[in-house]
């Protein structure tokens, strides 16, 4: 949990060195256990902030919604203000708005005075009852904005937002869930709290885009386990839509001391009071597994462990009357807590997978408030079988549940192959069982991504949980289809399986080809012959009857799998497979070769063979890489490409490599083939790697006669943005995505003198330089590119307002930093200090992502503190190259586009900008730009924009 010191008294005139120290180091007092199955991080893994308040200050704003309705919502805000003197007049006032998002209309108001108020006490004001509120809801996560001021008069000395939403919920006894008086199934996941090269020391775009995909894949329920996480997470599911189940990290370990019990009951408190204002959670669960593994001597014994549930119990209804508490897989305790949900693992640590709906019958009769949460197993990317394990028959169906000691417990954990079909079979039934279950609250699937743990040694992956829809990096598996077909709205079609691409048999044995679709209709193709349309029918299993019987050929075999909906385009996916009709003999040798990636690595893939030179695919035994000389691998990633130790799969293992300068030597081995070896050798030119640069001319320029050029561009990571430029070179432009030495490229101009490059995915065999001129000597290009004054550049973020548009030219202070990097992101900040627009003064960040190989780039803009003044809003453009745009509106996307020959290279080239529509993105006249205002954004917006020249089109698309 995050936590807050006041270091005022140990403040001394002058500089002041701070230091923040952090020690992780073994404590059994603490929570959750070292038995846990997941790492404990030590280090600084979140946001350090050193906040500057005034001397009175307000702190803690909660926001209660007692009673909701369509009809109406109560409301009531406590804030405790700090400072405040004996000898305060009845001059200061506390005030609290409730403001809509859309327009910043004020719904709900209340203003008092602080005359006889302590400082340091908590304040409770009642705003009363907002008629007709537009609900939260999963479909709709609608949030209002909590404004609270302090203030002297008029004059505001300090203030605070916060976002909430209305919303209420309730279990049917013994049956479904219910938010805003309507049945949800609740469709879950679990997250953890880290990703592969970072550990927990995860970036916010991290943290957003692990829940955008949870979300992109239908999911609208998700729970984090098995501790509190980044504020940037709970954020994202308030504004995505993502129902919540908050967990105590009392995880494993037992019960302990009074010490123990002290700094338990502390973290309850703290996760609460911090996380109140989310109205994505709806659960307090208390912890998991609590009493296996004991760390103190009794700490299993349920006659103590249940008084400390009663008291947690009583401490988060106290703390917060509106959620409910809740309770994994301790039964001794199952009476004691609002929701309660037992372990069950049909088919992985017991039974099968078709005794899923008998257990769940069973468990929604005994627990009055039951939800499922933990199910799945592991699978390791590219392991396939063609007779995977079946739904019965191999272990005892009538088996369900985990137990706390698997040693002696057959099971699929232990007994399987962990391959990607079987899992996918597993899923696919668990769905169509949990969707169809008359009454069923809902469950989540564990866990979303493969996270890293202490406690597998022995897996394919070592130290890898392997449950995972996609890997550590958040690459999807075959499983995560399986659920987009059931609950995703977007059209797509996936043929089982991308990562099973030499397959052998047979000749006269046909093969069952799964697409998983959420279409009305998919045809499937094989060498361009048609196999014949199929309707979905939701949830027959397996692949909702979306299956062929194919009579692979020998050699290459492409398949093309074509879905269908109404009033959709058609959608499709294709793979080419491998097929070969000659059995292969006993492993006999490991062949190495290596391939360029699009990062600018190389993939090391090492391959079982057998004498006569055929694929072993059913080859399994560790791997183990190693490299010699310049060029490094990547290890410990914990991802299918980036571990040095791993478990083949179908006689295949690879590591990727990062090239440098000069010869390396890559060995793989293991116990049963003792080396096999690669030689590579590169040149500095080979080499060069995907990046960002934040380019900076030398100060000698003479920017108002544009002479004194005096040597190539500094590479930075901050720029403070000199205040010497003359007016007209003070704009922002964006150009791309262009293709450049082999890459495609981002450039984004500040100025005359500082621009940023970021490098996105190389580009085999196409090399071209888009701009011709001399950047130097030709500085009034804007008439071109940027008309100097109002007009936009390609994506550039303005300002409208009165009937102009303004372009982010003056402020007092204006910072460059590059804020995230990785090999294949990058975010560039722009902080405007003092941004004056028409006599107006505020503060702005704008923030420019883009991902390597995308097509597109991101713009996020935000007022600090505050908003923008009364009538401006945010807007975007299109340079008007052409003066035909046109616009679209698909998916809750606002698009506007122009295609064809610009002005001075008269070439073929695109532009386009895309607005999420709940901004009310609306054109507007401008004659030098195509403009589009986003008319419900005052505090902040975001879009994305391209562009693209004729050349730069890749497969005619």
């Amino acid at each position: 949990m995050g936590f807050e010191i006041d270091i005022n008294e140990h403040l001394v005139a002058g500089e002041n060195t701070l230091l923040v120290h952090v020690d992780n180091g073994y404590d059994p007092q603490v929570i959750p256990s070292q038995k846990a199955d997941f790492f404990i991080y030590g280090g600084i893994t979140r946001d350090v902030w050193l906040k500057k308040l005034p001397l009175t200050h307000l702190s803690n704003v909660r926001i209660s919604t007692p009673a909701v309705s369509k009809k109406k919502a109560s409301t009531a805000v406590a804030v405790q203000i700090h400072g405040l003197s004996q000898a305060s007049s009845k001059d200061y006032h506390l005030r609290v708005s409730i403001q809509e998002p859309e327009t910043g209309k004020t719904v709900l108001q209340k203003k008092i005075s602080l005359q006889d108020q302590q400082s340091g006490s908590e304040i409770l004001l009642d705003l009363g009852s907002l008629a007709k509120p537009h609900l939260w809801s999963t479909e709709d996560p609608y949030l209002y904005t909590c404004v609270v001021q302090y203030l002297e008069g008029e004059r505001e000395i300090d203030q605070l937002e916060t976002p909430f939403g209305y919303r209420w919920f309730h279990f049917e006894a013994h049956g479904a869930f219910y938010l805003n008086g309507e049945r949800l199934l609740l469709r879950g996941t679990h997250r953890h709290e880290e990703h592969a090269g970072y550990g927990a020391a995860m970036p916010n775009s991290l943290h957003r885009k692990d829940m955008a995909q949870i979300k992109e894949m239908g999911a609208n329920f998700v729970r984090l386990a098995h501790y509190p996480q980044d504020p940037e997470v709970y954020k994202a599911c308030d504004e995505l839509g993502l129902i919540v189940w908050d967990e105590l990290p009392w995880c494993r370990g037992g019960i302990g001391d009074k010490t123990w019990m002290a700094n338990s009951r502390r973290l309850l408190k703290e996760q609460i009071l911090q996380n109140y204002n989310h109205p994505s959670i709806c659960f307090w669960s208390l912890g998991n597994e609590i009493y296996w593994l004991p760390d103190f001597p009794g700490g299993g014994d349920s006659a103590k462990i249940n008084p400390f549930i009663r008291e947690l119990h009583a401490l988060a209804h106290e703390i917060d009357p509106f959620r409910m508490t809740a309770l994994r897989k301790y039964y001794p305790g199952s009476h004691l807590v609002d929701v309660f949900f037992p372990s069950i693992w049909s088919g992985w640590y017991a039974g099968v997978y078709t005794s899923y709906q008998q257990a769940l019958e069973r468990e929604q009769k005994k627990y009055p408030s039951f939800l499922h949460m933990e199910y799945g197993g592991s699978s390791h990317v590219g392991r396939h079988t063609e007779t995977p394990i079946t739904g019965s028959g191999m272990l005892d169906e009538s088996k369900w549940a985990e137990v706390s000691n698997q040693v002696a417990i057959r099971n699929i954990a232990k007994e399987g192959d962990w391959t990607e079909n079987y899992i996918v079979d597993l899923f696919d039934w668990h769905l169509g069982v949990s969707e169809s279950l008359p009454g069923f609250a809902g469950n989540a699937q564990w866990a979303f991504k493969d996270f890293g743990t202490p406690l597998r040694p022995e897996n394919a992956v070592p130290y890898l949980n392997q449950k995972g829809l996609v890997d550590r990096a958040g690459k999807p598996k075959d499983a995560y289809y399986v659920f987009k077909s059931y609950w995703s709205k977007e059209p797509f079609t996936y043929i089982e399986s991308h990562t099973w691409k030499e397959r052998s048999g047979p000749a006269d044995k046909s093969r069952q080809v799964c697409v998983y679709s959420n279409c009305e209709e998919v045809e499937l193709i094989h060498k361009g012959k048609s196999l014949g349309k199929k309707r979905r029918v939701y949830g027959k299993f397996p692949a909702h009857g979306l299956t062929w019987d194919v009579a692979f050929e020998e050699g290459e075999n492409e398949l093309i799998a074509k879905g269908f909906n109404k009033n959709h385009q058609p959608v499709s996916d294709a793979i080419v497979i491998s097929y070969t009709f000659e059995q292969h003999g006993p492993p006999d040798q490991v062949r190495l070769n290596a391939k360029p990636l699009t990062n600018g690595n190389y993939q090391i893939e090492a391959l079982m063979f057998d004498k006569k030179g055929n694929r072993v695919l059913d080859y399994e035994n560790r791997m183990y890489f190693s490299a010699d000389g310049s060029s490094n691998l990547l290890v410990n990633y914990g991802t299918p490409t980036r571990s040095q130790v791993l478990e083949m799969a179908n006689g295949r293992a690879a590591i990727e490599l990062v090239p440098a300068p000069g010869k390396t030597v890559i060995e793989a081995r293991n116990q049963d083939f003792k080396g096999a070896y690669l030689t590579l050798q590169f040149t500095e030119a080979e080499v060069s790697k995907v990046q960002a640069l934040l380019l900076r001319q030398p100060h000698e320029f003479d920017a108002a006669n544009k002479t004194n050029i005096t040597g190539p561009y500094q590479q930075v990571q901050k720029i403070e943005v000199p205040n010497d430029l003359t007016p007209q070179n003070k704009w922002v432009m964006f150009e791309g995505p262009v293709l450049e030495n082999d890459l495609i490229a981002y450039r984004f101009y500040m100025d005359s003198r500082h621009r940023f490059d970021i490098y996105g995915k190389r580009v085999q065999d196409l090399v071209m330089d888009t701009v011709s001129w001399n950047y130097h000597d030709v500085m009034d290009w804007g008439s071109d590119i940027l008309k100097v004054g109002n007009s936009l550049g390609i994506g550039s973020p303005a300002i409208w307002y009165q009937d102009s548009v303004y372009t982010l030219s003056e402020s007092a202070q204006k910072t460059v930093e590059i804020t995230d990097q990785t090999h294949d992101f990058a975010n560039i900040r722009t902080t405007f200090i003092g941004l004056e627009v028409a006599g107006h003064r505020f503060d702005l960040i704008q923030d420019w992502s883009i991902k390597a190989g995308e097509a597109w780039c991101e713009i996020k803009l935000e007022v600090i503190n505050g908003r923008l003044p009364e009538g401006m809003h945010f807007a975007t453009g299109i340079v008007k190259h052409l003066e035909t745009c046109h616009t679209h509106s698909h998916n809750r996307q606002f698009s506007a586009y122009t295609w064809g020959e610009q002005s001075f290279h008269h070439e073929k080239m695109g532009m386009a900008v895309v607005i999420p529509q709940h901004f009310q993105p609306d054109q507007v006249r401008d004659s030098d730009s195509h403009t589009f205002v986003m008319r419900n954004a005052a505090t902040k917006a975001h879009y994305r924009f391209l562009a693209a020249w004729e050349r730069d089109v890749i497969g005619g698309e």
